[in-house]
Formats: structure tokens, sequence, C-alpha cells
């Protein structure tokens, strides 16, 4: 048979057995402005470069690959 320990004792010995062990959390060391938390998201959304988005040297427009710009008459070669 198990002895028996008194309610005022045993609530004494978990007092004790706490004290000897803590909860630690998760935190940052030191405070993040708010500019840094906006250059880390915006770093982490940023869209990657198009590799079909150029820079035409005739019209001097920025145009996708194999695209002709908008007003492509104007650029046209006048003939007489």
């Amino acid at each position: 048979m198990p002895p028996m320990i008194q309610p005022e004792q045993h609530l004494a010995d978990e007092e004790s057995s706490n004290d000897d062990y803590s909860i630690w959390f998760a935190v940052p060391k030191r405070k993040h402005t708010r500019s840094r938390k906006r250059m880390k998201t915006t770093s982490q959304k940023k869209l990657p470069l198009k590799q079909n988005i150029i820079f035409d040297p005739r019209t001097g427009e920025v145009t996708l690959m194999h695209k002709l710009p908008f007003n492509w008459k104007d650029y046209l070669p006048k003939t007489d």
C-alpha cells in the first residue's frame, strides 16, 4: 500500500519542484522597426525579372519580345 500523503505536504512538494525549471518562450532579442519588417516582406514578395520584357532601341520603349508596340505605324520608315 502506498504511503498516505497529506494534501498540504503534496502542494508544498509541487511548489518546490516548479522552482527547478521555467518555461522559455521564443522572443526576439531586439525590436524590429516597421521599415525593417517592410524591407523583409518586399524582398520576399519581389517579382522576378521577366526575360521577355525588353527595351526596344528602335522605339525607345519597353515592350514584350517579338511583339509590336502599340503605335507601331509611327515607327515605320517613311517611303516617298
